[in-house]
């Protein structure tokens, strides 16, 4: 990732990352402009599964709006992703966490 060398299979683009998956079959996210890297999933098929139930919690908390509730929603999608991943959990660089987060405020 860091070397030409490195296996980097660009997958799509989600808010400042190229996301991709790695010669060792891991998805990252790469940096655009000033953003870190960051993990995203140990495996692809963990990835499209997180990424579509994303989509739809994410659909659930712009009908909510700011209400107490959509901290709930948000929390459970982040569970979600753990047990799905144990991995998102784990690492402080998760792109799953930085994204809740930054909806959490």
């Amino acid at each position: 990732m860091g070397s030409p060398e490195d296996a980097f299979f660009r997958i799509c683009v989600y808010w400042r990352w190229k996301i991709g998956v790695t010669g060792q079959g891991d998805v990252r996210g790469l940096q655009l402009e000033e953003w870190p890297d960051v993990f995203v999933n140990s495996s692809v098929d963990a990835f499209v599964e997180t990424s579509w139930r994303w989509y739809h919690t994410w659909l659930e908390a712009k009908e909510m709006g700011w209400h107490i509730e959509v901290f709930d929603v948000l929390d459970a999608f982040l569970e979600f992703a753990a047990r799905r991943d144990p991995r998102v959990g784990l690492d402080e660089r998760s792109m799953w966490k930085i994204v809740v987060r930054s909806m959490n405020g």
